[in-house]
């Protein structure tokens, strides 16, 4: 009897379970009007207070890509106080000789030594490369592996490998570095990777941010779906900013029941920067290209 009860309760479970993937797959592909460029400049707006409110803190994470992405921010809606805060951070955390100087000037003169670089990860190395066209890189076997389009083949839903993987082939594009042909070629079947993730994969959070960012940023507005856009700011935190969890029932003491990055879990809804500092990249690529989403 026992065994009976535990079989038809992990049954009742993996039913709710599909339930709930069946609910979101339909709302995440749902056909929807694009939201007003007004409420996206609103979204940019309230998100960039956020981190200048939380600057003194925000300023000791020394995650340069994310840095990266304020800077291009900036660049892209003219926002002086935003740009002034990137312009600290690389002022305070960033030394005149390290590579990181490559994230902000491209043509920085600085040596770069692969034995001091054996601990970055995979697509810091590629992104690297991207920003300066180091010959010394471009030998190197993890560079071209990761000129492959089966190099994220591991994990094709779950990671952010397929983005990382653009945003050092973004990078290439834009130096014109002597595998530009080949990250030309790469682009077109990672964007159809990155479209697909977005399709069937709802879990709102850092990974699907990041995954519509890049397609706005490689300008592939016909795979961006209005809905995707929608979802990102309806799960903008009252603060302005966005955490890297996706609720699905609140269960009291500000407590949501959800998807985490990896498992479902129960947590309150906190502000995360590296989901936020995408988020704002993200509204400000829109706010640049609005008229060419409709």
């Amino acid at each position: 009897m026992l065994k009976l009860c535990l079989l038809r309760g992990t049954g009742l479970v993996v039913g709710f379970l599909l339930l709930v993937a069946c609910v979101l797959l339909y709302q995440n592909n749902r056909s929807v009007a694009l939201p007003d460029k007004a409420d996206i400049t609103s979204a940019y707006n309230k998100s960039v207070a956020w981190v200048i409110k939380n600057q003194a803190d925000l300023l000791q994470d020394s995650n340069t890509v994310l840095w990266k992405f304020l800077y291009e921010s900036a660049l892209i809606t003219k926002d002086p106080a935003l740009k002034k805060l990137v312009q600290r951070y690389i002022d305070e955390q960033i030394h005149p000789r390290s590579p990181w100087r490559y994230y902000f000037d491209p043509y920085a003169a600085i040596t770069i030594d692969p034995a001091t670089m054996e601990h970055f990860p995979d697509y810091n190395l590629f992104m690297l490369y991207g920003l300066s066209c180091s010959p010394v890189l471009e030998v190197l076997p993890l560079i071209q592996k990761q000129l492959n389009d089966g190099f994220c083949f591991w994990s094709p839903i779950m990671s952010p490998c397929t983005t990382h993987q653009l945003m050092g082939v973004k990078f290439i594009q834009k130096r014109r570095c002597g595998t530009v042909a080949a990250a030309n070629e790469l682009e077109v079947d990672l964007l159809e990777d990155i479209q697909r993730q977005l399709s069937i994969d709802p879990r709102m959070g850092d990974v699907y941010i990041q995954r519509t960012m890049m397609l706005m940023l490689s300008r592939a507005h016909d795979h961006v779906k209005p809905v995707w856009i929608q979802r990102i700011m309806e799960h903008q935190l009252a603060d302005g900013s966005w955490t890297n969890f996706g609720p699905l029932i609140a269960v009291g003491n500000d407590r949501f029941f959800g998807f985490s990055y990896w498992f479902l879990d129960i947590r309150e809804l906190k502000a995360n920067f590296h989901t936020t500092a995408q988020a704002i990249y993200l509204m400000a690529l829109l706010m640049e290209s609005y008229d060419g989403l409709n």
